[in-house]
């Protein structure tokens, strides 16, 4: 079975949605002086649909759909409704069915564009021209069928109406065009912030790779030192001075590994000339935007503000700092309160040579016997509740390795049950980009 989307793009199905929707915005006219003769708003759909819809395949399907459909719904709602004769009843319609073969044998000869776009002065004249042929045979038809003659008194209201629904064909048209526009940029704009957040991200991890990767260094010094030691002690049993030589290369082998994943990751996130510099207020942007659709319904207040904005080619770093910040405080609030109730703010502000970043909240806070630990390796107060595992405790450790990477520090304050403050001062003249 063919999925539905496979289904919106069959070559037989799209003429058939086309024909359906044709069929029924011809409900809605008026009738003109002449007999018979319809001024519908299916005629001004049916060049959108043929430039949307329809676009990938060739209008005269589509048209005859239409046409059919047309003529079809007409002559039995006349038959059953109105109590027409079947053959008077198509016999009436038949013009009005033709009406649209003629547009779809017309319509690629006189319209210039194939693909929707914002319409031309040329476009409008051709869907105008289009318009005015067909009816023209379509009236032409009609009076051989009635055998009666054809005024040129008629002219002029023909071309009114077809100008009319020529111009409300472009204005549907310049309005599709500005909607999908609209959605184009709105769908570009997330994937390019959740590309930043994933590469901020991996980015925040190298740090801790390259942290890594020296204290491994120094452990295979350590245990090469081990192994000599062990080897000039005679009483010390071959097995154990093995062990400790197969460790060392154990831990050599890990370094390897480390240093080959830290390559990848530097080669594929790479420096693009586009992002090595951006405006913090940016920064600031992107990670509000994330975290709203982080927390999507929870009862949690966000207020995110840039006092004193700057041009910074460290704005992975600060976002890997302050993403950090904002995610522990929305964890402390949420499993803590019942309901997840609280708030967390953002406050960056210029105070002397330095930057500030304050990230607040008010969670349950840290008690003052813990307030010297929350910056050490693996110290943690969290855990998950569902299966009583703690959470590894590496997130305010990082904070505090970039900040000291950038020059800056971390100070923290708090009263539980109120509110907690973390600060972050960087000096200016590592995060400025020189003007």
């Amino acid at each position: 079975m063919k999925k539905k989307w496979e289904l919106a793009r069959d070559p037989i199905v799209r003429p058939l949605l086309c024909g359906a929707v044709i069929t029924l915005s011809s409900t809605v006219f008026f009738q003109f002086s002449l007999q018979n003769f319809r001024i519908s708003t299916s005629v001004m759909l049916l060049p959108v649909l043929l430039l949307t819809l329809n676009c990938e395949n060739h209008p005269f399907p589509a048209c005859a759909c239409s046409g059919m459909m047309v003529l079809l719904f007409r002559a039995f709602s006349g038959i059953l409704l109105n109590h027409i004769e079947a053959a008077e009843a198509f016999r009436v319609h038949i013009p009005a069915a033709a009406f649209y073969l003629f547009y779809g044998l017309l319509f690629p000869l006189l319209v210039p564009m194939r693909a929707p776009r914002i319409p031309r002065l040329g476009d409008v004249a051709g869907l105008t021209l289009c318009e005015l042929t067909s009816n023209l045979l379509e009236i032409g038809l009609d009076q051989l069928f009635s055998f009666s003659g054809f005024s040129l008194t008629i002219l002029p209201s023909l071309v009114f109406i077809a100008l009319l629904r020529g111009c409300g064909a472009g204005l549907l048209l310049a309005l599709y065009c500005h909607y999908h526009s609209l959605l184009n940029r709105a769908d570009h704009e997330e994937r390019y912030q959740r590309l930043y957040l994933m590469k901020t991200h991996l980015k925040g991890e190298l740090y801790f790779l390259a942290k890594d990767k020296a204290r491994i260094e120094q452990t295979v010094k350590m245990s090469y030192q081990l192994h000599s030691q062990l080897s000039a002690i005679p009483e010390i049993p071959q097995s154990i001075r093995d062990m400790a030589l197969q460790i060392a290369c154990d831990i050599h082998d890990l370094k390897k590994d480390y240093i080959r994943i830290e390559q990848g990751f530097h080669e594929e996130l790479g420096d693009s000339a586009d992002d090595r510099v951006m405006e913090f207020s940016s920064v600031l942007n992107i990670l509000e935007a994330s975290t709203r659709r982080m927390l999507g319904d929870a009862p949690i207040r966000l207020r995110f503000h840039c006092d004193s904005d700057f041009v910074t080619v460290e704005h992975y770093a600060l976002m890997s700092i302050l993403r950090c910040l904002v995610t522990n405080a929305i964890e402390s609030i949420q499993g803590t309160h019942g309901c997840g109730h609280g708030y967390v703010e953002l406050i960056e502000y210029r105070r002397g040579d330095e930057y500030c970043f304050m990230v607040a909240d008010n969670g349950p806070g840290i008690a003052p016997k813990y307030i010297n630990s929350v910056f050490e390796m693996g110290f943690s107060t969290k855990f998950d509740p569902s299966t009583g595992s703690l959470y590894r405790g590496m997130g305010l450790p990082n904070v505090r390795l970039v900040a000291q990477e950038l020059g800056g520090h971390v100070d923290v304050t708090s009263q539980p049950g109120l509110r907690t403050e973390f600060i972050v001062g960087i000096p200016a003249a590592i995060l400025e980009v020189p003007q």
